[in-house]
């Protein structure tokens, strides 16, 4: 049993969950983290760094007013060099952590290191 085989059942049954119903980004944001996880562990594969990405721009579509998928999207984009499309993103969950907060959905609260790292993306995208 291979590493490789292991990811390919993962996204596999990804891909059930997907199929499962597609308005939900929930298939979609474990297959994106698999994904990820496979390319950390096995070197730097560009074709899985792009699918990550497609995945992750995917579940801020089916959920666009979660903030926390908005900070994992800045953040892999700004990781992958997509600086202005990270600051973007940065500003989108900053902007919906603020809704949050005014409506007092603490649950849905960005951590403060999670808000300084998302200052840091957007005048990373600022400067570019």
């Amino acid at each position: 049993n291979t590493l490789r085989e292991s990811f390919d059942r993962a996204i596999e049954s990804c891909n059930h969950v997907i199929d499962a119903d597609r308005r939900a980004g929930t298939g979609y944001h474990f297959r994106s983290q698999v994904s990820d996880s496979f390319r950390r562990v096995s070197g730097n594969d560009n074709d899985l760094l792009m699918e990550v990405h497609r995945d992750l721009q995917q579940v801020v579509e089916c959920d666009p007013t979660n903030s926390k998928l908005w900070f994992e999207l800045a953040v892999y984009q700004n990781e992958i060099g997509l600086f202005a499309d990270a600051a973007t993103a940065a500003t989108r969950a900053t902007e919906i952590d603020a809704v949050n907060r005014n409506w007092g959905h603490v649950d849905q609260y960005l951590a403060a290191e999670q808000l300084e790292r998302l200052i840091l993306i957007q005048r990373s995208g600022d400067d570019r």
